[in-house]
């Protein structure tokens, strides 16, 4: 009896968490993880695969990721580091599963476990005061929970750790958020020399050839050394900046304009800041740095024309 009621206030926390979700998912928009200075939430467009027979491990991480990040009360919860494994097949039992919504118990259920890392950010203050420092990190060692079939054909995947989660970080940046493919390095990237010379500015190809025009960083050479910069793949939303300091307590705050033809902003200066720029006790003069600024969205990245550094000055 003990272990029914045990199970019942884990499966209880998880379906908590997925009925969250299933509010929240509907009402972000594209681009919304840029006021909290990362990534999206992630979603999953098709969660009916498999249609019969086990999910496998992948499919599992993938629902479970897709349920898992979300915007509630003003707060960005995402996941990083998640791994997940998937068991054996039971049928569906009601003193366990009564509370999955809208479960299709002609399908078994799937108990997953694994572990993950949750961050829940604040969104970056007027005065950008808290940029870098918005979030707190749980760390979800032995987490369980399970998948299912809903009445509609859709997984649902959800895990929880009630014993050994705890608060591992506060005040930490956000994710900047994995790469979902891999795009052709030399299509990409664009790197100065093994030994550049102060006065080099970094090698880019031609805008006709990677598609991208080359970034102006002139309004921070005084201050850094741009070894190499990376261009966002098709589903990031970040640009990469590696650099290093040539001076102490170098300036901080700088923006990446991008422009169209018409010489027209493609999107908000606020989400066009650096992240991860070295501060007063990070500037180590000559270490190598590796910052990032957002991009536009896909479509409107195709539309630049330039993108030029601009220093911030209050």
């Amino acid at each position: 009896m003990k272990m029914v009621q045990s199970s019942r206030l884990t499966f209880q926390a998880i379906i908590t968490v997925i009925s969250v979700v299933g509010v929240s998912a509907a009402i972000y928009a594209a681009d919304t993880g840029a006021k909290y200075g990362t990534r999206d939430p992630r979603i999953c467009k098709d969660k009916t695969q498999p249609r019969k027979g086990a999910l496998s491990a992948e499919q599992a991480r993938q629902y479970f990721i897709c349920g898992a990040e979300y915007i509630l009360a003003g707060k960005l919860y995402l996941i990083e580091n998640v791994t997940v494994q998937v068991g054996e097949a039971r049928p569906y039992n009601p003193n366990e599963d009564i509370n999955f919504p809208n479960i299709n118990t002609k399908f078994p259920i799937y108990p997953i476990r694994g572990s993950f890392k949750k961050y829940i950010c604040d969104p970056i203050y007027l005065d950008r005061s808290n940029l870098n420092r918005n979030c707190s990190i749980y760390n979800y060692p032995n987490a369980k929970g399970a998948c299912y079939k809903d009445n509609f054909g859709d997984w649902s995947c959800g895990m929880t750790d009630a014993t050994t989660s705890e608060l591992v970080e506060s005040d930490a940046p956000p994710p900047t958020g994995a790469k979902q493919t891999k795009a052709p390095v030399d299509k990409k990237i664009t790197q100065k020399k093994d030994k550049p010379r102060a006065q080099d500015k970094p090698k880019a190809e031609t805008k006709e050839e990677t598609g991208y025009p080359e970034p102006d960083f002139s309004a921070m050479e005084k201050w850094f050394e741009i070894v190499k910069y990376e261009y966002p793949e098709p589903t990031g939303r970040e640009m990469y900046i590696y650099l290093k300091p040539k001076v102490e307590n170098p300036p901080t705050e700088f923006q990446m304009e991008f422009r169209d033809k018409d010489g027209l902003p493609l999107q908000d200066k606020e989400v066009s800041y650096f992240h991860l720029m070295p501060g007063t006790n990070e500037a180590t003069v000559g270490e190598m740095k590796k910052v990032y600024v957002q991009t536009p969205g896909e479509k409107a990245l195709g539309q630049v024309v330039t993108a030029k550094v601009v220093r911030v000055v209050r």
